[in-house]
């Protein structure tokens, strides 16, 4: 299903997008209505999603409309702030898919909906792939700020607490960008060229910054960073750009929304999934990370649903520990909102309180699971993003682009 049809929009009353944001909430209202019929309490309803499924679900917790409609979400690879949940610019997509599909309503809403509600939904699909412009990036129809399921942008709504406030549970996987990138390096190789030869260029769709004000000048900061040599030729390099992709597009989203919940009275748990078990995402694309201890996007599916990488099941007794673990945990948190209520895992989850300047801790899920403290580059890392001088940033922390800035 492509998102064009939940979330294309003219940024009007016609079409104003995030249609399926209120599909889900609607689903949320049938649930508090009859939950009970199930045996199920509408007081205990709990929310989870993976990467685009994570930024709904904190969308949700976002919006007024949802409110009172759960009480608890896990965000498992994503959050609303993660730099590719919530774009701007959809008023022009929209118009650029029309022309595709010889929708000429100039600038005219009704004209250009009535015209694609018209055309069939296999056309729409294959000319909205034409709408991209390297690799899977930009991503277009997506959530926007509309005024009134998202009465303001996702940074300024958690900055001033003007959101539903619920226990959370926050947390990505060890190598997020590495299943990515990796599929660039084997598979898209012209892609990969594209990019090499065009690093800038690309490089402002790959770290999403095309609607900030200086595109050019934030990708120079990360690249110089991350990719000094400005070229991804080797694993090495592949693995450099990973990490680019994990820090960037879901570890400062990850971490900027644990920071914010932490300002209210509800309990919030901060996780990465490190375990690496006998079946991997990345065996599907590279023989030579099938011995290796990387944890890439989805790997922390594989122990939550069957069917993943079917058929292969689990069938290693560290990863049925693992998925035991985590499966207890998630399912703890649902019925009493803390993930280790009664001691039977071994271990205790800690929930999270602010760390602006401190190290910060987490849960480690693993074959030996327990807290762990941010190593120095950790904290580094995300004292850099947190500097990084993105819209995003400077609304949630001002006082790091003042003339005389805090510093931690």
């Amino acid at each position: 299903m492509s998102s064009h049809t939940g979330f294309l929009s003219t940024e009007d009353n016609v079409l104003p997008g995030n249609i399926g944001l209120r599909d889900q909430t609607e689903a949320l209202r049938w649930v508090k209505k009859n939950i009970h019929k199930f045996g199920g309490d509408s007081s205990r309803v709990t929310l989870f999603g993976h990467t685009s499924g994570a930024c709904s679900v904190h969308l949700q917790v976002l919006s007024p409309h949802a409110k009172g409609l759960f009480q608890r979400a896990i965000l498992q690879s994503g959050t609303a702030l993660c730099p590719w949940c919530v774009g701007e610019s959809h008023r022009a997509t929209a118009f650029k898919l029309g022309r595709l599909l010889n929708c000429s309503a100039g600038h005219d809403s009704t004209k250009l909906v009535a015209c694609l509600k018209k055309k069939p939904y296999g056309d729409i699909i294959e000319n909205a792939v034409k709408l991209l412009e390297w690799f899977i990036l930009p991503q277009m129809a997506i959530p926007r700020v509309d005024g009134d399921f998202l009465l303001d942008h996702p940074a300024k709504l958690l900055r001033s607490g003007n959101f539903n406030h619920v226990d959370v549970i926050s947390g990505i996987t060890k190598d997020e960008g590495l299943f990515s990138t990796l599929t660039l390096y084997t598979i898209y190789k012209s892609a990969l060229k594209t990019l090499n030869d065009n690093m800038i260029r690309v490089g402002n769709l790959t770290l999403h910054v095309t609607e900030e004000e200086s595109p050019e000048y934030l990708v120079g900061l990360a690249l110089f960073r991350y990719l000094p040599n400005l070229n991804v030729s080797n694993i090495e390099d592949v693995k450099a750009l990973s990490k680019l992709v994990t820090d960037r597009d879901f570890k400062s989203g990850h971490w900027d929304t644990i920071l914010y919940h932490t300002g209210t009275t509800k309990k919030v748990y901060e996780y990465v999934f490190e375990h690496r078990g006998q079946h991997s995402l990345l065996q599907k694309i590279n023989n030579e990370f099938a011995s290796t201890n990387h944890v890439s996007h989805g790997e922390d599916l594989l122990y939550l649903f069957d069917g993943v990488l079917s058929p292969a099941k689990l069938t290693k007794p560290m990863d049925i520990f693992v998925r035991n673990v985590i499966t207890q945990l998630w399912a703890n948190f649902a019925a009493t909102g803390n993930p280790t209520i009664n001691g039977t895992l071994g271990f205790r989850w800690t929930r999270k309180t602010d760390h602006l300047c401190n190290f910060s801790s987490y849960l480690n899920i693993s074959t030996t699971p327990g807290m762990k403290t941010e190593t120095t580059s950790d904290k580094e890392t995300r004292m850099f993003w947190r500097h990084f001088p993105t819209k995003n940033n400077k609304i949630l922390y001002p006082y790091f682009f003042q003339p005389e800035p805090r510093i931690c």
